[in-house]
C-alpha cells in the first residue's frame, strides 16, 4: 500500500537540505522541528515550526563545540549532547553535557555533567548534583513527559562505577536506579524502560555483558569474551520484553551478526546477518528503541530486517521504491506514526529530507 503513497512525501525545502543542515527531528507531536546547524566556529541546533517554517528557538555552544546528538524528550523540549575540541585534538571528544532546550527558546539549562553549577550557598533547593560527571543518555520514557534514564559516569570520586539515572528533564534531579557491575558501562532498558542490560569493562579492557530480571535484582554475568570467544553488545528488547537483541562479534560467523537471545532459556537465535558487511546503524520501530532491522554498507546502503514481512520492513520497501537507486533512512516520526521524517541521499547527493504522511492518499 505504501508504493501508492509516493505522492505524500513533500520536500521540506531548500531551508533544510542535507548541506546545509547535518541531522532533523521531527516532535512527537509534528508541530515542531529540531535540527543540528554548521557554524563558523561550532555546530548549532535550531527549532522551528512545520507550519511555515518559523524559528523559535536556538541553542549555541560555546566556541569549538558542537551539538552532536538530541531528542525530543517530551512535545516542547529537547535534550542535547555536545563535543568539544581540546588542545591540539582534531576532533572534538564528547563532554559528558546534558543541555535542554524548550520548542519556544526558553528554559536552557545545563542539566548534568562536570559543569553544573549550584543555586548557592543561600538555599537548601539544589535539584542538580555538583560533581565531576559524564552522563549520556540512554532513554527518553516515550511515556514519561518529565524524565528520561542516562548513565552517568563519575570522573573522580572513590566509586568509578557507573550508574544508571533518572533525570527529571526540567529540574535537573537525578535519583539512582542502578549500578553496573563493571567499570566504564553502558545501559540498555527494556520497552517499559527498566534498566536490564549492563555491557562494559574493567581495568582488563574485556567487555561484558550483564543481565537483571527486574528492577533491584541482582545482576548476573551473559557473556565474557575471555570464556566465550565473541563479544555481545546488547542493543534492545523485544517489544514483549521477553527477547534481548545483541550484536555479535567473533565466532566463526565473519560478519557481525544481530540474535535474540531468551533470558529464560539462554537461547539465542540469529535475526540478521549480511555474509558482506557488518550492520551500520540499527533501524528501530517508528517511536519507539525496539529493534527490527539493520543498515548495512556492501557497495550500498541496504536495509535488512528481522521479519521481511513486518510493518517496518513493508513500509521501507516503499519508501525505497518512491526513491530508486537512492538510500533511504527514517530520521525520526510523530508519536501517532502519521508522519515520518526521511532523509535520501546517494553517492552523488549529500542528502534531501522529506516529510512522509503515511495517510495521504
Amino acid at each position: 500500500m505504501w508504493a501508492a503513497h509516493a505522492g505524500a512525501a513533500v520536500d521540506i525545502g531548500q531551508f533544510i537540505r542535507k548541506d546545509e543542515f547535518n541531522e532533523i527531528k521531527i516532535s512527537p507531536t509534528g508541530e515542531y522541528y529540531a535540527a543540528t546547524v554548521p557554524l563558523e566556529d561550532r555546530t548549532a541546533l535550531v527549532i522551528f515550526t512545520r507550519d511555515g517554517l518559523k524559528s523559535t528557538g536556538m541553542f549555541r555552544p560555546m566556541a569549538n563545540a558542537h551539538v552532536n546528538g538530541f531528542e525530543w524528550v517530551n512535545d516542547q523540549r529537547v535534550l542535547i549532547s555536545i563535543a568539544q575540541k581540546f588542545g591540539m585534538l582534531d576532533q572534538p571528544q564528547p563532554t559528558g553535557e546534558i543541555y535542554a532546550i524548550n520548542a519556544d527558546g526558553g528554559q536552557v539549562d545545563l542539566l548534568v555533567g562536570f559543569r553544573v553549577q549550584g543555586n548557592g550557598a543561600g538555599t537548601r533547593i539544589q535539584p542538580k548534583k555538583v560533581e565531576d560527571v559524564a552522563a549520556f543518555l540512554i532513554d527518553v520514557l516515550p511515556g514519561d513527559d518529565r524524565n528520561a534514564v542516562i548513565a552517568v559516569w563519575p570522573l573522580m570520586g572513590d566509586d568509578p562505577f557507573t550508574r544508571a539515572e533518572r533525570l527529571d528533564v526540567r529540574s535537573g534531579r537525578r535519583i539512582t536506579l542502578a549500578r553496573a557491575p563493571v567499570r566504564r558501562a553502558s545501559f540498555v532498558t527494556d520497552a517499559d524502560g527498566e534498566v536490564r542490560l549492563a555491557y562494559g569493562a574493567n581495568v582488563d579492557n574485556v567487555e561484558k555483558l550483564y543481565y537483571r530480571d527486574a528492577t533491584g535484582a541482582d545482576w548476573r554475568l551473559v557473556n565474557d569474551p575471555a570464556s566465550s570467544g565473541r563479544v555481545e553488545i546488547p542493543l534492545g528488547f523485544s517489544q514483549d520484553n521477553r527477547l534481548a537483541y545483541l550484536r555479535v562479534r567473533g565466532e566463526d560467523s565473519g560478519t557481525d551478526r544481530i540474535v535474540a537471545w531468551d533470558p529464560a532459556s539462554n537461547a539465542r537465535t540469529t535475526m540478521l546477518h549480511h555474509a558482506g558487511a557488518d550492520p551500520l546503524t540499527i533501524i528501530h520501530r517508528n517511536g519507539t528503541s525496539i529493534p527490527v532491522g539493520a543498515q548495512v554498507m556492501d557497495g550500498r546502503h541496504r536495509n535488512l530486517f528481522f521479519d521481511d514481512d513486518s510493518p517496518e520492513a513493508r513500509q521501507y520497501r516503499s519508501l525505497e521504491a518512491a526513491f530508486p537507486d537512492q538510500s533511504v533512512r527514517i530520521t525520526s516520526s510523530t508519536r501517532d506514526g502519521k508522519l515520518l521524517l526521511i532523509r535520501v541521499w546517494s553517492g552523488n547527493s549529500p542528502g534531501d529530507f522529506y516529510l512522509f504522511d503515511t495517510e495521504q492518499k
